[in-house]
């Protein structure tokens, strides 16, 4: 079995979690559709758990009818495919807790990040510094984080990866990634309302955070 990237697995964010359809699911472990779904029916939970971590929605087949699957939670996939037994069935099971994981650190990640920006918003808009900058001092303060970290600028990221003009770059970024970013916010907000102006806040930023050697997206 060769190794399964994590895009073929299927899991998307809704509703602020990581989830996944039962058709996917199907597909990944070799199985029919209507068997998974019937398996997710036959299962031995109770009814809050179902509520909790199967959501069935309407999905349209080739021939534009609308048919049932499947949302399911982490937990939820946990619970379906303890069932499913031999060597690939497990491998299968190990990738897609991992990439869970992956996902619900990304989450966590971008609410950090977020809590940073509104921080680093009040801490420039207090100082002045937009003032100074004539309106632009938040997008050239995050352009040095993003160019620090990434090595482009957030326009040039969407550019780079065919993203369109409005979009979060965030969403498309590792937890790795995240990190340094949120790091590196922080840094600036710290030194801005200590004081420092732009370029004083960007020797610092160079010296103390160090740059990431490779860009990549999820």
């Amino acid at each position: 079995m060769g190794m399964l990237v994590s895009s073929e697995l299927g899991v998307v964010v809704k509703h602020g979690r990581p989830v996944v359809s039962s058709r996917d699911v199907a597909r990944v472990f070799g199985k029919r559709h209507d068997n998974v779904l019937r398996d997710i029916e036959k299962l031995d939970c109770s009814e809050e758990f179902h509520l909790l971590n199967f959501e069935e929605v309407k999905y349209r087949d080739a021939k534009g009818e609308l048919r049932p699957e499947y949302l399911m939670t982490r937990d939820g996939f946990t619970f379906l495919v303890m069932g499913y037994t031999g060597k690939k069935a497990a491998a299968f099971k190990e990738a897609y807790i991992r990439r869970f994981n992956e996902m619900e650190q990304q989450l966590k990640a971008r609410e950090i990040g977020k809590l940073a920006r509104r921080t680093l918003t009040d801490a420039i808009r207090e100082s002045g510094m937009n003032d100074q900058m004539r309106g632009f001092a938040y997008k050239t303060v995050t352009d040095l984080a993003y160019r620090h970290v990434l090595g482009m600028t957030a326009a040039q990221y969407r550019r780079a990866h065919g993203l369109p003009r409005g979009a979060n770059i965030r969403d498309h970024l590792d937890a790795h990634q995240l990190r340094r970013l949120d790091k590196a916010e922080r840094l600036l907000q710290a030194l801005i309302e200590a004081g420092a102006d732009y370029e004083t806040a960007k020797a610092v930023l160079i010296q103390m955070v160090p740059r990431l050697e490779l860009v990549s997206a999820q």
